[in-house]
C-alpha cells in the first residue's frame, strides 16, 4: 500500500478527460506536500487563453478520439489477434486491477477510466487466462 501512496496514475481512455485528470493530480500533489492552495484548472485555462490570444479555451480530447470514431464498430484485428494482444499485455491489465485495489487512484476520474478499460476487456482477459481462443 505504501508504494501507491506517493503517486497517482493518469489514464488515457476514450470518454475520460485527460486534462481534468492532470488537474486533479496536480491539486492532489499540492495538497499532500502542503503547498498553498492551487487551482490547476484555473491556471490551465488562463495559460491556454494567453496562448490562444485570449480566445475561449478549447476542450482537449484524447489523442485517438478521431481514430476511434473513424473505425468504430469495425475491428481490424481478428479474434485471434485480439487474444494475442491481450495475452501480451495481460500483466499490464493485472497491474491496473492491483492499482485499483490498492487505492492508487486519488481521484474519481482515474478510477473510472481504469475500471472502463478493465470492463471493456474483461471477457477477453478471462479467455486469455483460461488459454481459450474462443474461436470455433
Amino acid at each position: 500500500k505504501e508504494a501507491v501512496d506517493n503517486f497517482s496514475p493518469l489514464v488515457l481512455e476514450e470518454g475520460y478527460d485527460f486534462g481534468e485528470q492532470i488537474d486533479d493530480a496536480v491539486e492532489w500533489m499540492h495538497s499532500i506536500y502542503n503547498f498553498s492552495k492551487f487551482d490547476a484548472r484555473k491556471q490551465r485555462v488562463q495559460c491556454h487563453q494567453i496562448q490562444q490570444g485570449q480566445e475561449n479555451a478549447k476542450v482537449q480530447r484524447h489523442a485517438s478520439t478521431d481514430h476511434h470514431k473513424a473505425i468504430k464498430g469495425e475491428s481490424r484485428l481478428t479474434t485471434k489477434g485480439k487474444w494475442c494482444l491481450a495475452h501480451y499485455f495481460l500483466q499490464d491489465y493485472e497491474l491496473f486491477g492491483e492499482l485499483l485495489s490498492h487505492g492508487a487512484c486519488k481521484f474519481e476520474s482515474c478510477r473510472q477510466a481504469l475500471e472502463s478499460i478493465l470492463d471493456r476487456r474483461r471477457d477477453l482477459l478471462h479467455k486469455v487466462k483460461k488459454r481459450s481462443y474462443g474461436i470455433e
